[in-house]
């Protein structure tokens, strides 16, 4: 089934499809008073991965903030190991379908990332790629 919802480990009253789409059916006074099945709203973090609070009961110490990837991993792939990595087969952070993600190793996953960085980034650092850059922009 295309769109088949799962409801999410740990997390009564939540569920998500393979795409990373993630509903709640929870009743909440100014969002869902009749506890109907609505889609969550999802954020970003500072890296670009895309992540939702889930709560298992109420109040805040109750909050859980996951990744959206390793939660479509989790629920549609299987368990991940101890230490092992969820990537983004296209590189796109967005794309949080399962069949766009894969297990990797840290060091299978450091090499993906390095294979992928432009070459002028290896081996600068945050002020030296901006010193590239405001160099790069007068020369035009």
């Amino acid at each position: 089934m295309a769109n088949e919802l799962k409801e999410i480990t740990g997390f009564p009253e939540y569920y998500i499809n393979e795409e990373g789409k993630i509903f709640t059916s929870k009743v909440a006074r100014r969002n869902n008073p009749k506890g109907e099945l609505r889609e969550l709203q999802i954020s970003h973090n500072k890296s670009g991965y895309k992540y939702a609070n889930l709560y298992c009961g109420s109040g805040k110490e109750n909050r859980k903030s996951i990744r959206i990837h390793r939660l479509v991993y989790q629920e549609f792939k299987g368990c991940i190991p101890a230490g092992f990595h969820i990537d983004h087969i296209d590189n796109n952070k967005g794309n949080n379908h399962m069949d766009n993600l894969q297990l990797l190793t840290p060091s299978e996953n450091n090499k993906k990332a390095r294979a992928i960085t432009p070459v002028w980034n290896k081996g600068m650092n945050k002020q030296q790629q901006d010193e590239w850059r405001k160099n790069k922009a007068k020369t035009k």
